[in-house]
């Protein structure tokens, strides 16, 4: 009893700082929770499609990579851009309003085509896109990274 008396007073501090913790952790939670929902009801979801590849204005190469959103709550100042082996590249989107489609439209109708140029010589690459985009339920940042080839060209008939 005689070292719970010396030390009353911190045991009574450290005491109240866990409660402190706790109640402050428990307040986190909960209004991560709250914002959780309301992505949930009011924010849009820009998903990427397969990337594909497509001629560039210049002859070159582009790849490209479909963005949609598939939510009914519109997407605004889309902003897309995207890296290919870690270099940063030319092309994308900035300013952009992807509306959504909503229950029973087609995710084509309710989709933006950024392009990028592709590196000349490259065959193969890690391509990574980014994407930021604000919504009803605030700013939000989302990444895609993955292996991308060069489709073979068919031989033509007789060679």
């Amino acid at each position: 009893m005689d070292w719970l008396d010396r030390h009353q007073g911190a045991v009574t501090g450290v005491s109240a700082a866990a409660v402190c913790v706790a109640v402050l952790l428990l307040a986190w939670l909960v209004l991560r929770a709250l914002g959780q929902g309301r992505i949930a009801q009011l924010g849009a979801r820009p998903v990427p499609r397969p990337p594909e590849f497509a001629a560039g204005a210049d002859g070159g190469l582009c790849v490209v990579v479909p963005l949609a959103n598939a939510s009914p709550w519109p997407a605004q100042q889309l902003r897309v851009e995207a890296r290919i082996d870690g270099r940063r590249t030319d092309g994308g989107l900035r300013g952009v309003t992807l509306f959504g489609g909503g229950p029973g439209v087609p995710l084509a109708a309710a989709a933006c085509r950024p392009s990028f140029p592709w590196p000349v010589g490259v065959l193969d690459a890690t391509v990574e896109v980014r994407w930021a985009w604000r919504d009803g339920a605030g700013r939000h940042r989302a990444r895609w990274q993955g292996a991308v080839r060069v489709p073979e060209q068919a031989l033509p008939p007789g060679a």
